[in-house]
Formats: C-alpha cells, structure tokens, sequence
C-alpha cells in the first residue's frame, strides 16, 4: 500500500471537471484528502470522473493538493521505480509528505508559501558536529526518494539554477548529499569560503516554486564546516541514483 501527496495547480483546474489527478486513473487510487487554498475540504462535497477531481463548492482557479493511497501493488519494482514511472505521468508526487498549500509573508525576494516537508524532522531530537546520523527518507520535486543525513546549520537560502528557492531555518536538518560547484562560490560567512552545496529541501519556498523549495545550501553555513573542504560524512550527489544536478 503506497500514499502519495499530488499537487494540483491552479492553472490545471476546469469549472466543469475540476482538477486533472493521472494517479486516480491507478487501479486501487483512493482520495483520503483534498486541501484547498490550504484548507481541508470534506470528502462528501468532492465529485470524481475518471482522472479528474472536483470539489463541487470551488468556482475559481486555485491550487490544491490530493493526498491518495493505493491499496493494490503496480508492480514488482522496488519503490523509487514506481515514483519515477508515475511521474511519468506528468504529476509531481512527494511520497508520505503531507503537503499544505497557503500563503504567508516572510524572508527573501518574494513572499514564501508554507511548503512539503516530511513531517517528521528526525534530525531535532540529535546532537552531533558537521553531519552525522540518519535524517531520514525524503522525495524530492521530481518524484525522487532519497536517504539523508543531518547535520547542524545557520539560516540561509536554498539555492538553484542562479535563483533563491527557499529559506532553511537554523538548526539540526536534513541533507542529502553535497556536490562541488567551481565558479558558484558559497556566501562567505567571516572568513570562510567554499563551492560545495548540499542538496536538501527549505522550511518555506518563494512564491510558486516548481521545485517546491529544494535546491542547494551553502557548505559555509554548516556548523563546524572547513573553509574550501567538503563536509565530512555527507555522501556525494554523483554517487545516488536518479539524481538531476543542476549548478546552484
């Protein structure tokens, strides 16, 4: 039995059919939850026809999410190949994440949207120095699952592709992996410098964020972390499979 949190944009959404969901066309897709404009709508007031979901109390475009569970197994491939079929499909999946659309002001050149992030952060409850432990299971904005670490960090922006993403508050968090970037240096905090990133997801995004927040985090905001060197511990993202990289 696998759930899955789908996110429905706005601008997919018809007066008359509602939302298009590729994952209802599943065998076993059920609907266990609709958030609308980031609140929960009741399952009595949703209609569905075929692929499509329909809230019936909605007449104007806007973005939601459909929390759905299948209860019949797709087939026999391990998990992170049925994430990537399915997104094949066109649908941007976050598996187990339950994902709450809103609005709120906040830090940074636009004003965040409250974001998916697993809910529970195991890395809160640990001490450690540079990066250690398990932080656990994450699914990125592709569909994609992956392990992590934690590791201590200051507050900072999540970065890709030459544009902020989100914001990463300061704490015990989870990181993926890191890579080296030459030509793409870290923020300097005092004396330190570096062009290694951590790839890992923001506590909020920038506005309508396709990538949901995730990006890279400067290694010059990791507690502990030497000037130029990578962080002990942290595997490398050229070593995870299915891993899109793009320069920060």
């Amino acid at each position: 039995m696998s759930k899955f949190t789908v996110i429905l944009p706005a601008e997919t959404w018809n007066k008359n059919t509602g939302w298009p969901c590729s994952v209802m066309s599943i065998p076993g897709a059920r609907l266990l939850q609709l958030v609308v404009d980031g609140r929960g709508v009741p399952l009595d007031e949703v209609q569905f026809s075929g692929m499509y979901i329909r809230y019936i109390r909605q007449d104007s475009a806007q973005d939601a999410a459909a929390t759905i569970e299948i209860s019949k197994r797709l087939i026999s491939f391990d998990t992170a190949i049925i994430v990537a079929l399915i997104g094949l499909l066109g649908t941007l999946i976050s598996a187990t994440v339950s994902y709450v659309l809103g609005k709120s002001g906040g830090h940074g050149p636009t004003s965040p949207s409250p974001i998916a992030t697993n809910p529970v952060n195991k890395c809160k409850q640990q001490e450690g120095s540079n990066c250690w432990g398990d932080g656990g299971d994450h699914t990125d904005y592709n569909g994609y699952p992956y392990s992590s670490m934690c590791c201590r960090n200051m507050d900072g922006e999540v970065v890709w592709e030459g544009r902020p993403r989100g914001f990463l508050k300061a704490g015990n968090n989870w990181f993926v992996c890191q890579s080296r970037w030459p030509g793409h240096d870290n923020p300097s905090v005092g004396d330190a410098r570096n062009d290694w990133w951590l790839y890992t997801q923001g506590d909020t995004r920038y506005g309508n964020d396709p990538n949901l927040g995730w990006g890279w985090f400067p290694a010059t905001r990791i507690v502990g972390a030497a000037s130029g060197k990578p962080i002990p511990g942290l595997p490398s993202c050229d070593s995870l499979p299915y891993f899109r990289s793009a320069a920060p």
